[in-house]
């Protein structure tokens, strides 16, 4: 899945004009090594799925997710530099939840009171993150930012850290190294 940034890259240049460098590509480059530390170690441990045996058909929807969620950051890149953040993020958040809500009323359960506050939070740090997304895609190009895909990573090892103790591997941290330089060659390029 961690296709996407390479992607974004590639579909920011087709879709949108912004200029193909080799220097973007090589800062993509190493994001992709930091990404592959990080899963050499996790294979290396063990934990790493199924291998080789792994299953075709989630193979297939891996890539093809990287691919729409590619599509979506470009179209969100080309709509943030037309319409105004409120717009953009009404939409993203309401849009989906209409189409979610016949479902979610044909499951629906009670739960303890108290989840409403946990809910409460979860939608909004979403919909800040949505603002956040909505306003660096609308001064930024979309080739720039993709790299900044790959902090998901060392951000989970940050929170798995943080929240179940999890003690990242050193093939994290040398992964999150890399990922870190990434970013920091992206934001230098200014």
């Amino acid at each position: 899945t961690f296709l996407a940034p390479l992607c974004m890259v590639l579909l920011a240049a087709l879709r949108l004009g912004e200029r193909l460098t080799l220097k973007l590509l090589g800062v993509i480059a190493i994001g992709r090594a930091g990404v592959a530390v990080i899963l050499s170690g996790d294979l290396l441990a063990g934990r790493g799925g199924n291998g080789p045996s792994a299953d075709l058909a989630g193979i297939a929807a891996a890539l093809a997710s990287a691919v729409t969620y590619a599509g979506s950051m470009i179209l969100l890149r080309r709509q943030a530099q037309r319409d105004r953040p409120e717009v953009i993020v009404l939409f993203q958040e309401f849009v989906p939840a209409v189409l979610a809500l016949p479902f979610a009323l044909a499951g629906w359960t009670a739960f303890p009171p108290a989840l409403w506050l946990v809910f409460a939070l979860i939608g909004t740090v979403g919909v800040a993150a949505h603002f956040c997304l909505t306003w660096a895609y609308a001064r930024a190009p979309a080739g720039r930012l993709a790299v900044m895909e790959y902090t998901a990573l060392p951000w989970a090892g940050l929170i798995g850290f943080a929240v179940f103790a999890e003690v990242p591997t050193p093939a994290t941290l040398a992964g999150g190294a890399l990922i870190l330089a990434a970013c920091l060659a992206v934001v230098r390029a200014r």
